[in-house]
């Protein structure tokens, strides 16, 4: 009897704790596709600068 009531009050806290777990899978997909063009375009603004060797704006890069 006791580990039925168990399991009745621990069930809201497990769909809390999957729902959060769901909503940091979401976020961090989400951001990935932010932060990696940012990335990829400073990347490319390095190999260019460092081409071009104008190094004081490849060092401030």
């Amino acid at each position: 009897m006791m580990s039925i009531l168990k399991k009745i009050v621990l069930f809201p806290v497990s769909l809390f704790v999957a729902f959060l777990a769901m909503m940091a899978k979401w976020l961090l997909t989400l951001s990935s596709y932010v932060v990696a063009p940012l990335m990829l375009y400073i990347f490319g603004c390095g190999i260019y600068t460092a081409y071009r060797q104008t190094w004081d704006q490849f060092f401030i890069l």
